[in-house]
């Protein structure tokens, strides 16, 4: 299946916004010292990832591919990101696997 710009625009705002109730969920969990810090570590990560995703980008050559170049690469990041925060919301903090919570997302 070939995956327009337009596809990939709206799976990367579906994907930000999954990533964006998990940081919300997980930092309601956590005790207030640590729910801030991940706020901003956040913030830094996403600016990492788009960083990295534009420098990709860039290594199209800026045609026609490259918003779909760009668009690919953030999702892949945050479903990246997901998959790694995910299982903080199980007991111990992933320490005893999946549970029900992480596999929401």
């Amino acid at each position: 299946m070939v995956q327009t710009q337009q596809d990939a625009v709206a799976q990367l705002k579906q994907s930000q916004q999954k990533l964006d109730t998990l940081v919300d969920e997980l930092a309601a969990t956590l005790p207030p010292d640590s729910a801030q810090p991940l706020r901003q570590l956040e913030s830094r990560w996403n600016a990492l990832a788009r960083d990295d995703c534009a420098w990709q980008r860039d290594l199209s050559g800026g045609g026609s591919m490259s918003s779909l170049v760009y668009a690919s690469c953030l999702d892949a990041r945050i479903h990246e990101r997901i998959n790694r925060l995910k299982i903080l919301l199980c007991e111990g903090y992933g320490s005893t696997g999946e549970c029900s919570a992480s596999k929401r997302y």
